[in-house]
């Protein structure tokens, strides 16, 4: 009988940015984990529904910098329960818990996470509806919690629509909220304007533009809206009105976020999606 951890498997992920505005060293994403570890909050998601961290675990260290390869961590959501809305549908009454467990919940739904620090990406298990949106929500607040104003939190779009953005020569309106990169992850004037927002430091910036299907925006190579465009991959997102087949379509590259298909053992599956992040995302030492 072949070894269970042995069969390859498929598994889909999607992908969060997690980006300090300064200092974007492995060692500052480590810490923060460790922190919000330490903090352990509960986040409301919505629907009377809650997120806390279930289990943390570091994968192994990088022996030249001695930062873990990978961090494991398992979410749960569910629903606090109130001791005193419980019904009995037979005799028709309300019904009081006595002695409650204040600690028990009901509805729990686990999520799976695997945070890569070298590429500061937080690659989240497709297993549960929801699960992307609740992460990001989970996220987005404990990262302020333990160090506010300091992060940015954002899903990874798909290529495909981006590029979908980038290929057309027609734009009738465009809808933009970035945030820098990190450094010497773009060229030309892609780097130029990525510095001159990073001189400002805004959290985001937001960006509108206006045309017409008889006068479109200029969307040239190495030009404005593709500087914009290529930096809401990894940093925004950019919903537009483009020209395709002479009819108006709006793309908007929130509804879109990044797919990993893996197929993997599961005794290697963390390395493989290691690896297949630092190939798509490339490594962000600083």
């Amino acid at each position: 009988m072949a070894n269970k951890e042995k069969i390859r498997r498929p598994s889909n992920w999607t992908v969060i940015n997690i980006k300090a505005r300064d200092n974007q060293t492995p060692e500052h994403y480590v810490n923060l984990m460790r922190n919000i570890v330490r903090e352990d909050p509960m986040v409301d998601i919505g629907r009377k529904h809650q997120i806390c961290m279930k289990s943390y675990e570091e994968g192994p260290l990088i022996a030249e910098t001695q930062i873990p390869q990978w961090i494991v961590m398992v979410f749960t959501t569910f629903v606090i329960v109130d001791p005193e809305a419980f019904y009995d549908i037979r005799a028709k009454k309300d019904v009081t818990i006595e002695k409650w467990n204040e600690d028990i919940v009901v509805n729990k739904r686990e999520i799976n996470t695997l945070f890569i620090p070298d590429t500061h990406t937080l690659a989240v298990r497709m297993s549960a509806e929801g699960s992307l949106k609740h992460i990001e929500r989970y996220m987005i607040e404990a990262v302020e919690r333990v160090e506010p104003e300091t992060f940015d939190v954002t899903v990874i779009k798909s290529h495909d629509v981006v590029q979908r953005i980038l290929d057309s020569h027609h734009i009738i309106k465009f809808d933009a909220s970035v945030s820098f990169s990190n450094p010497g992850h773009t060229g030309l004037f892609n780097a130029a304007f990525d510095e001159k927002m990073r001189e400002v430091n805004p959290s985001t910036c937001n960006i509108k533009m206006q045309g017409t299907q008889e006068k479109p925006l200029q969307n040239e190579a190495d030009g404005l809206i593709e500087a914009i465009v290529s930096l809401s991959e990894q940093n925004g997102e950019v919903k537009a009105t483009i020209v395709e087949n002479n009819k108006p379509v709006v793309v908007n590259t929130k509804l879109y976020p990044a797919r990993l298909r893996i197929v993997s053992a599961a005794i290697d599956l963390y390395h493989n999606l290691r690896n297949r992040i630092i190939q798509e995302y490339g490594e962000h030492n600083r």
